[in-house]
């Protein structure tokens, strides 16, 4: 990870941190590397996961983790080998992900907590990312000098560190009716007064469940519904 501090993003680099650490160290931490390509542990990981209903584009991806570490350990000389060298990989699934449609958009809404609802109606208007940079992280002092734009701070990809987002004037309104809410201070998507410092995927996950909807439907398809 000190590595490649400079090649990640910020969230790429908590999104390796968490797997390694709940899903990746507990599976192999405890084997010696020379063992690895040799026991069949990969074969078997694979396995689980799916069985787990985990797709093998996500498969895929942890594995091409544990497989850069090891390409690391070679460079520096710390093992003589990559004992995945020549592994298959499972194959990618390809699976579109496709934006929320205006009737799932409106049922998880309907059921979601003041919270969510927020995040979800600032996302649809501005597409921004619905995480701790994008999201969680605005306050009243991003709604724009004239209340007619929005400043997000941009989640570190290589692009601009801010941008302004226009904003239609029906948002306005309901921007300033959360703020005088508010008060006219603090963070606009919030839990009991308390800044959401990482995420708010429990709750809407049972945003989801009251709505009745059980396929795939993440959060982040909200960004793709404002792009459409």
């Amino acid at each position: 990870m000190v590595a490649r501090v400079h090649d990640l993003s910020e969230t790429e680099a908590d999104n390796w941190y968490w797997k390694m650490k709940s899903i990746i160290f507990p599976e192999f931490g405890g084997l010696e590397v020379s063992r690895l390509g040799h026991d069949r542990r990969l074969d078997k990981y694979r396995a689980k996961r799916t069985k787990d209903g985990v797709k093998h584009v996500t498969i895929h991806r942890e594995r091409s983790y544990v497989r850069a570490i090891f390409n690391w350990g070679v460079r520096g000389r710390i093992i003589a080998v990559n004992p995945m060298a020549g592994y298959e990989m499972p194959k990618k699934d390809g699976e579109r992900i496709r934006p929320i449609s205006d009737d799932d958009f409106q049922k998880v809404l309907a059921k979601a907590a003041p919270h969510v609802q927020r995040a979800m109606l600032v996302a649809f208007n501005t597409g921004l990312q619905p995480g701790a940079v994008e999201l969680l992280s605005l306050t009243w002092d991003d709604f724009g000098d004239h209340e007619k734009v929005l400043r997000i701070t941009s989640a570190k990809k290589g692009g601009l560190e801010s941008r302004e987002v226009p904003l239609l004037d029906s948002f306005v309104e309901q921007m300033k009716k959360w703020r005088d809410e508010d008060g006219g201070s603090g963070y606009i998507v919030y839990w009991k007064g308390r800044r959401i410092k990482t995420s708010i995927k429990t709750a809407w996950k049972t945003a989801k469940k009251r709505a009745g909807i059980t396929g795939r439907l993440r959060q982040y398809s909200i960004r793709h519904r404002f792009v459409t």
